[in-house]
């Protein structure tokens, strides 16, 4: 058994702890150091210093990346379920999607991440915005290789007329 596993004990993802790790990341983030999917080995040792010296635990590298993993799950679905999933409102008073309950059942029983977004949106929303908006996909700009520069005429039905939509005028 690998001695990490055996020394290491389960990470306790409190309120504490959870708002440090996301200040810390978006810090990282906005200092550059997050060259690819998550930070880079400065972005892991300063994250690792800050986080022991906000909370006293130290938490390995794989815990913070599964941490990392955890909240871009959380925030992909919020990003999906606030802007592009259809049935569903959004008040912006409250930044909270809205639902009647049967809607809300159907979604919650669709994806269990979605049934804390009743309550309000996401803890550490901001954070999580420098941490993952530019890095979310969402569909909206996605091309497929080798379909060329095929054109599509789709009649706008508010006014009649036809636009000219290619992958790359979308």
């Amino acid at each position: 058994m690998d001695q990490e596993k055996v020394n290491q004990s389960k990470a306790n993802w409190d309120a504490i702890a959870a708002k440090a790790f996301c200040e810390i990341c978006a810090e990282q983030m906005l200092e550059g150091n997050r060259p690819t999917a998550f930070l880079s080995t400065t972005g892991y040792k300063n994250l690792e210093r800050d986080f022991f010296q906000r909370t006293r635990r130290n938490y390995t590298r794989r815990q913070f990346k599964n941490r990392w993993d955890a909240m871009k799950a959380l925030y992909s679905t919020w990003k999906y379920y606030r802007g592009r999933c259809t049935g569903l409102g959004w008040d912006q008073a409250t930044r909270t999607v809205t639902a009647d309950e049967d809607r809300w059942q159907e979604t919650i029983k669709g994806n269990k991440l979605a049934e804390g977004f009743r309550k309000g949106p996401l803890d550490f929303i901001d954070e999580l915005e420098i941490m993952f908006a530019r890095a979310h996909v969402d569909g909206k700009s996605s091309y497929m290789p080798g379909a060329g520069n095929e054109q599509v005429i789709i009649e706008d039905d508010n006014e009649g007329e036809e636009v000219l939509v290619t992958p790359t005028s979308q």
